[in-house]
Formats: structure tokens, sequence, C-alpha cells
């Protein structure tokens, strides 16, 4: 597994951030997800790009799953779906998914049930302004 953190420094002592995707979505998703989680919050955020052999070791220690939400992701066998979403709601780890592309909401919730996402775009009228 490998790590990013702000001004690449240790991990050590930080909350651990685990982001998961479709394969074919980590190039596209993957910096601005994590530049945006880096600026608000001073953790650790950690991926792979290959099979893991010890998986539940390493995401046991995870604080957070961070996944974008993609019609790929929700529709093509993958790791995030097969293995990485189960294993955290099996041990109660909270999962942010963030929805990537509009009109997925059925497809979603088959695979993710009433678990809420975040939807960048969405302009929330009855949303109070400061």
């Amino acid at each position: 597994m490998y790590y990013k953190t702000k001004e690449n420094v240790n991990p050590q002592g930080k909350q651990r951030v685990y982001f998961t995707c479709h394969p074919d979505d980590f190039q596209k998703h993957f910096e601005s997800i994590s530049k945006e989680i880096l600026s608000i919050f001073d953790c650790a955020i950690w991926y792979t790009e290959e099979e893991y052999s010890d998986f539940a070791t390493e995401l046991g220690q995870m604080a957070l799953f961070v996944t974008p939400v993609t019609k790929k992701l929700l529709t093509e066998k993958c790791r995030t779906i097969d293995i990485d979403i189960p294993f955290a709601k099996k041990n109660h780890i909270p999962i942010l998914p963030l929805m990537q592309e509009s009109g997925l909401d059925g497809l979603y919730e088959e695979r993710f049930g009433d678990l809420q996402y975040l939807e960048k775009n969405t302009r929330d009228n009855t949303a109070l302004l400061w």
C-alpha cells in the first residue's frame, strides 16, 4: 500500500483514510479528491493499485473509506465493491461515497443501500447560506 500526506511527511500518528475505487477511475479522481481532503484534514490517505494479500490487517487500521462513485464502479466487477466496501460495513468503518456522475441513484442504491453520498456539483436550494 502507498500513502499521500500533506507535503509528503511520514504518516505515523495520522488518521488513516483509505481511497478505493474502480481501477479505471483511479487516475481520473485520486489527485483531485486527495488534494481536497488534505486541504481540510491532516491525515494520511492510503491507496493501492494492485491486489493486496493481508487486506484485513491493512484495511482494519483505516478510520474512513473514501470512494468516488461512477457508473463503472456500480456496474463492473471490482475489488472496491466485492471486498473493500463489505469489509468496511462489517467492521463498522465509516464510508464516504463521493458521487462523480449524475443519474446513478438506482444503481447506487443496489450496491450501497441507504448509505448517503455526497455529490459535489449539486446545489441545495434549501441550504442556509452564511
